[in-house]
């Protein structure tokens, strides 16, 4: 995939270089923004084994993306909570 050609080793075909989209306004505000999802993605891909799905199919492939990223935001709060960055839940 080095050349920018089509890449046959995915499911979803990804053709041509990237670099036209990423010098438009619209590509570099979408890196500018990507410091903020890369640890994000990078747990998920780790350690909630979404770099390939459990299940066939694009609805039980995104429902399980879903349910990681539940789970993500989920300990983030709870890590807030407990240093007292959130307020705690109602009881």
């Amino acid at each position: 995939m080095g050349s920018g050609g089509c890449s046959s080793r995915t499911s979803i075909a990804i053709c041509g270089p990237p670099w036209p989209f990423n010098r438009t306004p619209t590509g570099r505000a979408g890196l500018g923004g990507r410091w903020q999802v890369e640890p994000t993605i990078a747990f998920l891909v780790r350690y909630q084994g979404c770099r390939r799905a459990r299940r066939l199919g694009q609805a039980a492939a995104q429902c399980q993306l879903y349910q990681a990223c539940a789970m993500r935001n989920l300990l983030l709060w709870l890590s807030r909570v407990r240093r007292g960055l959130s307020p705690r839940p109602a009881t």
